[in-house]
Parts: structure tokens; C-alpha cells; sequence
């Protein structure tokens, strides 16, 4: 099982492939291809932060960027602490309640969701679409590529191994559709060092508008 709190988790690059997720030039790039997907200034949470990698590039950028993460030790041992007070502790299972009242315009969610059991999967996604008004983006490993999750049996412990499809249908059951692929979702899937999907999903009513422009 899997230990959050445990500093080799978040720290040690050799045994998790961890050590991208403090480069600067990957996480500054995502940040300014969202910014530029998003095309105006937005208020965008982080589910699933770590250290806050995201948080602080979207952040640099002026943007209303906030992040959640299950591990104290990620929160507590960020290498960012100018925005220290954007990030907070929060089990995605037990709900997002700290956001009942306030929604973010974008809601990102990269490498978390095959880590979450499958009988809490629907109650989280049902959380990110629930405070989310306009676009989540996710990224994870799928069941159906050719390339087979390394993970899946090892230290990660990948147990929510999905198709495209069934992923989707999932967040469709929330109100979310995914978003016909572009340009942006290209350059990012360049800067993934890791190759894995990306998916963005609007809600249903930016999707019909979206649809009506074309």
C-alpha cells in the first residue's frame, strides 16, 4: 500500500519517477498552455497538487491558482513558500466541502484518479465537476493504450484502471463532456514526459455554445 505521507513518495526520482515533477520548464509550460486555453484570467484549482509544482508556475503567471493534495508531507514540504496559504490539506474522498460556495473556472487533475479506489471514483468526480464551472482537464494512464501502465501492479498502485470511454462516461454523468481534442492539447501531451492522456472536459452548456460558433 501506498504511503502519502512518506517523504520517499515525493522525493526520491529513482524509485517513483518523481524527479520531473519539480521541473521548472515542464510545469511552466503546462501553466502557460492552460493559460492560453483558457484565454482570460481564471480562478483554477489543482486536485492532486504534491508540492504545488502547478500552483505557483499558474500563480507566476497572475492567475487565481489554489491546489489540494491528501499528504501533509507534500503540502507542509513545498519548495514555494509565497503561496504556502494556496495550498491545503484534503482527502479528495471526504468531499471538497472547503469550496461549497466558491467554484474555480478550470479544475486540473493529473496522475490521481487511477489512484483512487474505484467505490470512491464516482463521489470524487461528482466533487471536481461539482466546484468546477467551465473545464477540468485530467491526465492519467489508460486501460486500453498499447503501452502498458508500469505501475499497475508495482509501488503506484494504479487500482482504477479505465478505458477512454468509461472514463468519460463518467464524467458525463456529471454534467461534463469531453472537449473535441486541439492544438493546445497537442503541445501539451510534447511536454509530458511520462506520454500519457490528457482529456479535457467542459460542461455541457460551454460544449453546446462551443458547438453553435462552429
Amino acid at each position: 500500500m501506498v504511503d502519502y505521507q512518506d517523504p520517499n513518495y515525493f522525493d526520491d526520482g529513482d524509485v517513483f519517477n518523481r524527479a520531473w515533477w519539480v521541473n521548472h520548464e515542464v510545469w511552466s509550460t503546462l501553466a502557460m498552455l492552460l493559460n492560453w486555453e483558457l484565454k482570460r484570467p481564471f480562478r483554477m484549482l489543482d486536485v492532486g497538487c504534491g508540492k504545488g509544482s502547478l500552483v505557483y508556475h499558474l500563480w507566476q503567471l497572475k492567475l487565481d491558482a489554489w491546489g489540494c493534495d491528501i499528504s501533509k508531507y507534500a503540502i507542509e514540504s513545498t519548495p514555494y513558500p509565497l503561496i504556502r496559504d494556496r495550498l491545503f490539506i484534503i482527502d479528495l474522498r471526504k468531499g471538497l466541502d472547503r469550496w461549497v460556495d466558491i467554484g474555480f473556472a478550470a479544475t486540473t487533475c493529473f496522475d490521481i484518479l487511477e489512484h483512487i479506489e474505484p467505490k470512491h471514483l464516482d463521489k470524487v468526480i461528482s466533487e471536481i465537476c461539482r466546484v468546477t464551472h467551465q473545464t477540468v482537464f485530467i491526465r492519467m494512464p489508460m486501460a486500453d493504450r498499447e503501452v502498458p501502465d508500469p505501475y499497475k501492479h508495482g509501488p503506484a498502485e494504479h487500482c482504477s484502471m479505465f478505458t477512454r470511454k468509461e472514463w468519460v462516461e463518467m464524467f458525463e454523468k456529471h454534467g461534463f463532456g469531453e472537449k473535441p481534442v486541439d492544438d493546445v492539447l497537442f503541445r501539451v501531451q510534447m511536454v509530458d514526459p511520462n506520454n500519457q492522456v490528457y482529456i479535457p472536459f467542459h460542461n455541457f452548456d460551454t460544449l453546446k455554445l462551443m458547438r453553435k460558433s462552429l
